[in-house]
């Protein structure tokens, strides 16, 4: 008789003390069903007081929206910020490295540091051609060691650079350090 009413209750339902005595469940499953619960739970909560409180609910949200957004936004401007500052430091080596009057033409120099960057993707060349490289020129155009004018190159008027500081190109290529971008290069 014992028997039988437990297997009724096996094809009714399973009870809660039939599970726990008769059902093999593995730790994992226990722990996924725990944390489950838990998320449930606390999705519930995070209703209920949103439903008992709707004005201070959507302030909270729409302040944790603005700080997220400040925080990315702060992000890609030290990302950004970091990747100027890499960018002049190679577009510095490359140029003090060029002998007495040569130099690069502003856009071809633009081009051999994003191959260098990325040599593969075109899509990070272009983020870096119109991100980051108008912080670059910016950067340049203000440094006194750097004569800037304009050549012909191809036939096309370019911007021209030039290291002409001797002290200063003397001190980069003794220092024996290059920028991350031109190691890439060297190794």
């Amino acid at each position: 008789q014992h028997s039988s009413e437990q297997a009724l209750e096996a094809m009714i339902g399973l009870t809660p003390a039939y599970v726990r005595k008769s059902l093999p469940v593995p730790f994992s499953c226990w722990i996924r069903l725990l944390l489950s619960g838990l998320v449930f739970s606390l999705v519930g909560l995070i209703l209920h007081v949103a439903g008992a409180h709707p004005v201070k609910s959507g302030i909270a949200v729409v302040a944790a929206l603005i700080v997220r957004k400040y925080r990315r936004r702060r992000a890609r401007r030290a990302l950004l910020k970091s990747l100027v500052n890499d960018m002049v430091e190679a577009a510095y080596d490359m140029l003090a490295d060029c002998d007495d009057s040569e130099g690069f033409a502003a856009l071809h120099l633009r081009d051999e540091l994003t191959h260098l960057m990325h040599p593969s993707d075109p899509g990070r060349r272009k983020y870096l051609s119109e991100k980051v490289w108008p912080g670059v020129v910016l950067e340049i155009r203000r440094d006194n060691r750097i004569r800037k004018s304009t050549r012909e190159v191809g036939g096309k008027r370019l911007e021209w650079w030039e290291w002409i500081s001797r002290a200063g190109k003397m001190n980069r290529r003794n220092r024996g350090v290059l920028s991350p971008i031109l190691t890439k290069k060297n190794n």
